[in-house]
C-alpha cells in the first residue's frame, strides 16, 4: 500500500507519481478537488505511468475530468442514475429541467453532488410535510429517523438514512473517447 498526503493545492505531482511508480503501484485514487486529480493524471502521463486501475469518487463526475485526455479509461463511481441514462429516470429528469429553469445562462452544469444535494432536500420536505403543523426540531429529527428506505423518487440508488446506513449499490462509469459510458454493473 502506498498512502501519501499532499497539500491541499500543489504546482505538480511529479514527485508522488514518480515514487508510486518505482513502488509498483496498480490502483490510484485521490480524494481532492477535480482540479487537483486532473494535475495529478496529467503527471502521471507525463511521467509514463500507467496503473492498471484510477478509481475516483463521484465528485469527479463532470465536463473538467472529460476534458483531460490523460483522464481517458479513469473509473468514476457513482450512486446516482448517471445524466447520460436520464431517458431511464424520470426523477433525473425533473431534475435536469427544475436545474436548467433556475441555473440560468452560464451556469456550470449539474454534478452528482448537487443531485445529492436536492435528494436530501426532497428527503428533508418529505419529513417535514409528514409533520403538518408539528414542525419542530426535534420532531423533524425523530421524523427522519423513520425513513428508511430512500432514493429521491428515483435520483439514485437506495439508501437508509433513517438508520444512517451505507448505501452498498453503486455504478461504475469510465471515461471512453472523453465521454463516461457506463461499465459496470451492465445497463
Amino acid at each position: 500500500m502506498f498512502d501519501r498526503e499532499t497539500s491541499a493545492i500543489q504546482e505538480n505531482y511529479v514527485a508522488e507519481v514518480l515514487d508510486m511508480k518505482q513502488a509498483g503501484v496498480e490502483w490510484v485514487t485521490m480524494i481532492s478537488a477535480a482540479s487537483e486529480t486532473v494535475k495529478l493524471l496529467r503527471d502521471m502521463r507525463t511521467q509514463g505511468f500507467s496503473p492498471a486501475v484510477v478509481d475516483l469518487g463521484q465528485q469527479y463526475y463532470g465536463p473538467e475530468l472529460l476534458a483531460e485526455p490523460a483522464a481517458e479509461g479513469s473509473l468514476v463511481t457513482l450512486s446516482i442514475v448517471p445524466f447520460e441514462e436520464v431517458v431511464s429516470s424520470p426523477a433525473l429528469g425533473a431534475y435536469l429541467d427544475a436545474y436548467a429553469a433556475s441555473a440560468g445562462d452560464g451556469a456550470p452544469l449539474p454534478t452528482a453532488l448537487g443531485v445529492n444535494a436536492f435528494s436530501a432536500g426532497l428527503l428533508f420536505a418529505t419529513a417535514a410535510a409528514a409533520l403538518g403543523d408539528d414542525l419542530t426540531r426535534e420532531n423533524l429529527l425523530g421524523q427522519l429517523q423513520t425513513i428508511t428506505s430512500w432514493d429521491g423518487g428515483g435520483l439514485h440508488a437506495p439508501a437508509n438514512p433513517g438508520e444512517r446506513a451505507v448505501p452498498t449499490c453503486f455504478a461504475y462509469l469510465h471515461v471512453v473517447d472523453g465521454a463516461f459510458e457506463r461499465l459496470h454493473p451492465a445497463g
